[in-house]
C-alpha cells in the first residue's frame, strides 16, 4: 500500500508533465497528448500506472502509443539523462528487492506478445515541484533505453556495478531505493533520443 506522500509526489510530477511537457510534446512532433494522470484513481489508470504508462500519444495516422514519464527534482539538474527506480531496500530481509518499476517495464518490453506498454519514455528536470517550468527534457523509446541499461550493469548478488556511462545511486529519500541512469549523451549513438523544446 502507497503511503500519502507517493501520491503527494505523483500529484506534482503531473501537474508538472501537464503544464510543462504536452503542450511542447504536441507541437514539435504533431502528435495528441493524452494524460492518464488527468483521470480519477479508478482500477484501469491504476493498472496503467502500474506498467508504467502515464499518458498515451497519437499521432497523424491516428496510431497510439503508450507515454511514460519521470519528472526529477534533485541532482539530474546539470545532465539530462533517463532513469528507473532499480530496488527497494528490504529492511526485514536485509536486501535488495528488484520488484520495480525498472524490472517491470524491462520484462514487458521484452515479451514478443503485444503489451499495453509505454513504448516511449520522457525525462525532464523541474527546479519547483508543480510549477510546470521545465528545464530540459529528452524522449526515447524504453524499450532501447532498457535494454543498453540491462546490457550495462554488472550484478553479483546484493553488489551492483555500472558501466559504459550506466550508474547506481542510492538518493536521500525516506524509503531507501536504488535508481539506476545513464545519460542523454551517451545514448544518443545507440538510440534516437530526442531533445524537446521546452524554452
Amino acid at each position: 500500500m502507497k503511503d500519502a506522500s507517493f501520491y503527494h509526489r505523483l500529484k506534482h510530477s503531473a501537474q508538472d508533465f501537464n503544464a510543462g511537457l504536452r503542450t511542447p510534446i504536441e507541437k514539435q512532433f504533431g502528435v495528441h497528448v493524452y494524460s492518464i494522470e488527468e483521470l480519477p484513481r479508478k482500477e484501469l489508470v491504476n493498472k496503467l500506472d502500474f506498467v508504467g504508462v502515464d499518458a498515451f500519444i497519437m499521432d497523424k495516422e491516428q496510431e497510439m502509443y503508450g507515454l511514460g514519464s519521470r519528472v526529477n527534482y534533485a541532482w539530474f539538474e546539470k545532465e539530462p539523462s533517463f532513469s528507473f527506480r532499480y530496488a527497494i531496500w528490504d529492511s526485514y530481509r536485509k536486501e535488495w528487492k528488484f520488484e520495480r518499476e525498472y524490472q517491470r517495464k524491462l520484462q514487458i518490453a521484452n515479451r514478443p506478445e503485444k503489451q499495453v506498454f509505454p513504448e516511449l519514455h520522457v525525462e525532464s528536470f523541474s527546479k519547483e515541484k508543480g510549477s510546470g517550468r521545465i528545464s530540459w527534457a529528452i524522449m526515447g523509446r524504453t524499450k532501447d533505453i532498457l535494454n543498453y541499461i540491462e546490457a550495462n550493469i554488472v550484478r553479483d548478488g546484493q553488489t551492483f556495478i555500472g558501466k559504459n556511462g550506466v550508474t547506481l545511486r542510492e538518493p536521500k529519500t525516506k524509503e531507501r531505493r536504488l535508481v539506476v541512469s545513464v545519460s542523454a549523451d551517451i545514448l544518443a549513438d545507440i538510440c534516437a533520443v530526442k531533445k524537446i523544446k521546452v524554452k
